[in-house]
């Protein structure tokens, strides 16, 4: 089917199939009674008895047919204390009536909330579809005559927009939203163009949203708002399609939002393609129907998940009418990890993102670090936060983390290293401007600033960053949690936070400036930097705990060791800074650092 084929129209008054398709299987098989379904059930039901004292029919989109979706499902499910109740039977019904019923005679529903017009249809509509399986045999006459008089109208105009990204969606949540809901028009008017032409778009986009490394891309890479979203509805339509091809990559998948969380549940500030959360989103919910389908194999994601939303209050979203019903639905029981899936689960991990397979050379290149400590390190991203801006000790809450206005940096003359990140590598070799001058080499990382260099190393006890450059003085600005604030203990060489075990330590003898910045915007209220003045020599950081040690810039001892940092000559002879002549990745291959006791 080309992708410019117009679908036929599909003639009002059809059939609806509400029983023996695919669709109708994944929505009325029978959910366990276990301990995790009763655990949804009851927050679906306690969500519906506040709805309920506001119901809202007059409401648009997908905020008027997600509560719809809720009541019909609690109606449906044996485990809800609402179960049966005719008053939510009726509310599904009667809103049913005033949604569908406003749908015009060129399947424009009248009712449309963001987006509806184009690709949002799908989940503006979808809740009703599975509102219509889950009390199928309990409809009255003219429900289901409305919905075979009107859904017809607006299938054939969901699936005849003009498909460019704009209307039909960017790769990520919109383009998995407009073919979950060509998915579901088609299986419950048996229109097998409708199917056909959402499994073509669907499985053309699906190796680009949900990506090999793991990453969950939203239009151009990672969004730690959006890619909880895109999971879900790339999971949701694996889902009524009975799709199990990327059960092992879910897994991937689920590892990837953990390692982009510290374990006290603070996202990571690391690239972010659209949105920043200084806290942990809400949406972090939706990972549930992931990790449900897969718990039977490997149960460790969902128990992490259900800790993360846990912490985040259950915050819900209208996803799929809610992701708790789904949770539900994909639940196999109450599964125990083994000891092995455990260790693999809890080993250290240092992982580099450089590509994805939706645009092969990456725009956002980064990497994710669990030792004793949880941080990151951004080379280049959308937003203001190259290089590290979160870190945290253990599972204690970080005691950097950043805003867009006030992030961790280092500056000096025309430089800015948080705002513009990591050079391009516009010299005469290589790959030209499409390359970056930031290298990872086992645990070492070679960063290049224009005329300012950073040597980076990752041990299982400290983040040391080395920093140097001929491009006269400089000064460094460390971001302090603002969230849960610690206060800070300024020492010679060292930075102290009341019950934290996590430090912050320097080669520098000068103290730092504690500075409050004005809060007259939103993302400078309560932010406290502390500001290090450089000079234009050799300076080191390090985030550790309290038993990290600076012999000089280049020789260290942490809980893990005692550490030597080899530098490339190259990197300090005088002609080198801004100098493009030599390659990074050669820089970056001579660069190593030696543990000469310990256990690295």
């Amino acid at each position: 089917m080309s992708s410019t084929t117009n679908i036929s129209p599909i003639a009002p008054g059809v059939r609806l199939h509400l029983t023996d398709t695919p669709l109708a299987r994944s929505l009325r098989h029978p959910v366990p009674d276990c301990r995790a379904t009763r655990r949804y059930q009851q927050s679906l039901d306690n969500q519906l008895d506040a709805e309920r004292r506001d119901w809202a029919v007059e409401r648009m989109g997908r905020e008027a047919t997600a509560p719809l979706c809720r009541a019909a499902f609690c109606w449906y499910s044996p485990l809800s204390r609402h179960h049966r109740d005719p008053v939510l039977l009726q509310f599904f019904q009667d809103g049913f009536r005033k949604y569908v019923g406003n749908i015009d005679d060129s399947g424009l529903p009248k009712r449309f909330g963001l987006n509806g017009e184009s690709w949002a249809h799908g989940w503006d509509i979808e809740g009703l579809i599975y509102g219509l399986h889950f009390c199928r045999e309990a409809l009255a006459a003219d429900v289901l005559e409305l919905a075979a008089a009107r859904f017809p109208l607006a299938a054939h105009r969901l699936a005849n927009l003009k498909r460019t990204p704009e209307i039909i969606g960017s790769y990520g949540n919109q383009r998995t939203v407009w073919t979950l809901g060509l998915y579901l028009y088609g299986q419950i008017l048996n229109d097998p163009q409708l199917t056909a032409l959402s499994d073509q778009f669907f499985y053309e986009a699906l190796d680009k949203i949900l990506d090999p490394s793991g990453q969950v891309i939203e239009q151009q890479g990672p969004c730690m708002h959006y890619s909880y979203t895109a999971l879900t509805y790339t999971w949701l339509n694996l889902a009524v399609r009975g799709d199990h091809s990327r059960d092992s990559l879910l897994s991937k998948t689920l590892a990837w939002f953990r390692a982009r969380h510290t374990d006290s549940f603070y996202p990571l500030a690391g690239p972010s393609t659209r949105t920043y959360n200084e806290t942990l989103n809400g949406f972090v919910t939706d990972l549930l129907t992931a990790a449900e389908s897969i718990a039977a194999t490997d149960p460790l994601p969902l128990e992490w998940v259900s800790q993360a939303a846990a912490h985040a209050d259950l915050v819900r979203s209208a996803h799929g009418g809610s992701p708790l019903i789904w949770a539900m639905l994909a639940c196999t029981g109450d599964h125990t990890p083994t000891t092995a899936q455990r260790e693999q689960w809890d080993a250290p991990r240092l992982d580099f993102y450089g590509h994805t397979h939706l645009l092969k050379r990456a725009p956002v290149k980064y990497m994710l670090v669990r030792q004793r400590y949880q941080t990151h390190f951004n080379l280049r991203d959308y937003l203001p936060f190259s290089g590290i801006q979160t870190w945290a000790w253990e599972n204690e809450p970080p005691i950097i983390h950043p805003t867009p206005i006030a992030p961790s940096t280092t500056q000096g003359f025309g430089l800015d290293t948080a705002r513009q990140g990591v050079s391009h590598n516009w010299g005469g070799y290589g790959a030209g401007a499409v390359g970056i001058d930031g290298y990872l080499k086992g645990n070492c990382l070679v960063a290049r600033y224009d005329w300012f260099w950073r040597v980076v190393v990752f041990t299982p006890a400290a983040t040391v960053v080395v920093e140097f450059g001929r491009g006269g003085n400089r000064r460094t600005l460390w971001t302090l949690n603002r969230v849960e604030p610690a206060t800070p203990k300024i020492e010679s060489g060292r930075v102290t936070f009341t019950g934290r075990a996590g430090c912050l330590h320097t080669t520098l003898k000068s103290p730092p400036e504690l500075v409050t910045l004005p809060d007259g915007h939103a993302w400078t209220k309560n932010v406290r930097q502390l500001v290090y003045d450089c000079g234009d020599g050799m300076v080191a950081f390090a985030l550790s705990n309290a038993e990290f040690r600076f012999t000089d810039p280049l020789h260290f001892t942490d809980a893990s060791g005692n550490y030597e940092l080899h530098l490339d000559p190259r990197l300090l002879t005088p002609e080198n800074p801004g100098n493009l002549s030599i390659d990074t990745w050669k820089l970056a291959r001579e660069t190593k650092v030696i543990c000469l006791t310990g256990n690295p």
